[in-house]
């Protein structure tokens, strides 16, 4: 983790269920799901902190998103927003599983969820 005060590397847990084995700083592991409890979790604070309210519309803070005044923060961490699933394009899946060290351009991935029609209506 890189923070204004110094970076700071940690390692914790196994490397597998039932073994002693511990991981090293640099032991690749897929994060996968675990962002969204940690981005939700960021948030929740910044709610908490009355920085942002989780009832605001998406277009508040990221402009030209489809339906942005109508979807709002709270459908986005309940996975109601009806965006379509980046993950589901075949490039981008393709890649995280062949080149799971690439670092993506924002703009690609959440390209793909705006621009890609919504998948169900938000709500």
């Amino acid at each position: 983790m890189r923070t204004p005060q110094g970076d700071f590397v940690a390692a914790s847990g196994t490397t597998q269920l039932n073994t002693t084995n511990p991981p090293r700083a640099d032991t690749y592991f897929r994060i996968a799901s675990n962002t969204k409890t940690l981005t939700a979790a960021v948030i929740m604070q910044l709610a908490q902190e009355n920085k942002l309210s989780i009832d605001d519309p998406v277009s508040k803070y990221v402009s030209g998103v489809p339906n942005g005044d109508k979807i709002t923060i709270a459908q986005l961490l309940e996975m109601r927003s009806g965006f379509y699933n980046y993950t589901n394009d075949p490039i981008i899946s393709a890649t995280i599983d062949t080149d799971p060290a690439k670092v993506w351009n924002l703009r690609r991935v959440t390209g793909n969820c705006i621009c890609a029609p919504t998948q169900f209506p938000a709500g």
